[in-house]
């Protein structure tokens, strides 16, 4: 079924986000992407679908456009704490890559 008949059925802004942990249980980061993309354009202030995007991108290697999801997320509701700690994650994982890399180079 795809994203577009199933919110037909079931118009909800979290039915992306189940989707999301289909999609990247079977490995398909891009069709993840795409149903949060659909889900953010559907309700632009639900930080869920801005935060885990940021998550995708990360998962693609690139944390400039995760780190600017996360401050979309923030801008869109400042006291959610969720974003916070994903973009805690972000940044260790980002630190971690950088100092692995260090290590292997000196």
């Amino acid at each position: 079924m795809e994203l577009s008949s199933a919110l037909d059925t079931f118009p909800s802004p979290l039915l992306p986000l189940i989707w999301l942990y289909h999609r990247f249980l079977v490995g398909d980061v891009e069709g993840a992407k795409v149903d949060l993309t659909e889900s953010i354009k559907l309700v632009s202030s639900f930080t869920q679908s801005i935060v885990k995007i940021a998550s995708v991108h990360m998962e693609q290697g690139n944390p400039k456009l995760a780190f600017e999801c996360f401050d979309d997320a923030i801008k869109q509701n400042p006291n959610d704490p969720d974003i916070y700690y994903h973009r805690g994650q972000g940044t260790h994982r980002l630190f971690l890559t950088v100092a692995i890399h260090l290590i292997f180079l000196i």
